[in-house]
């Protein structure tokens, strides 16, 4: 496998699957035997059905994502993207109600790759970020 097979199977779940919402190109960039470990925390299930219910879990609170691809970071099995979304707040979204208002925040998805195919991920979603751009007050503690 080469980093620029990585960095392609990361564009096009961000690009085609999340952004597009085309979940059918999952056969093809996802092993059914694959572990999303938010799927799984989530109670969405394992495998590729379980990535699945993420996207569309994801695309139902915010159905036109818009994804700009900020960083690529590849070795030969694993691949790093830093990436943005933008959209409208239509649907419940970290149990707040939808807003109709547009946010934006960052995220950061982490694939291991195997023949082609996403076998581990590890999404970390930037969910202060996307909770103050819904309006919600957010008390951090002080730092004095």
């Amino acid at each position: 496998m080469s980093q620029a097979r990585c960095e392609e199977v990361m564009r096009r779940y961000l690009t085609e699957v999340v952004a597009a919402g085309r979940l059918k190109l999952l056969e093809e960039i996802a092993a059914g035997d694959m572990i999303d470990h938010t799927a799984v925390a989530a109670g969405w299930g394992e495998g590729r059905s379980g990535l699945e219910r993420h996207v569309s879990y994801f695309r139902s609170c915010i159905p036109d994502p818009q994804i700009t691809i900020e960083r690529l970071i590849a070795s030969d099995r694993e691949v790093v993207g830093v990436w943005r979304v933008r959209g409208v707040h239509s649907g419940e979204l970290f149990g707040i109600p939808a807003t109709g208002k547009t946010i934006e925040w960052t995220n950061a998805s982490i694939f291991r790759v195997e023949n082609g195919k996403i076998v581990d991920y590890t999404g970390v979603w930037g969910a202060l970020e996307a909770v103050q751009g819904m309006g919600v007050p957010i008390a951090l503690p002080s730092t004095r």
